[in-house]
């Protein structure tokens, strides 16, 4: 678990600051921004703690693992859409780049 652990820190760390930073740069609106800031690196925290509890605290957490993967999956999927949408220039209302 530990191994696991280590590596999720760090890929994940990397992507989120990746796509988070990337989300700043839309003209989409400051609520939606922190939204999905706060709830990408939360459900990854608790993504990646929900082993750890599961294993040393209760089986009860498992909820909390599953719930936190699937919020992470969907903050996820919402970031990539949302940047990719605002690169190739269809969330601009001029309709063209730049």
């Amino acid at each position: 678990m530990l191994e696991e652990a280590h590596f999720h820190f760090f890929a994940m760390a990397i992507i989120l600051v990746t796509l988070n930073h990337l989300i700043l740069f839309t003209k989409i609106s400051n609520f939606w921004k922190l939204v999905l800031i706060l709830s990408s690196f939360l459900s990854a925290l608790g993504d990646i703690a929900g082993g750890w509890l599961i294993r040393y605290v209760s089986p009860e957490f498992a909820y909390l693992k599953i719930a936190s993967l699937i919020v992470l999956q969907v903050s996820l999927a919402a970031l990539m859409i949302i940047v990719i949408w605002y690169l190739y220039g269809y969330g601009d209302k001029k309709g063209g780049y730049g």
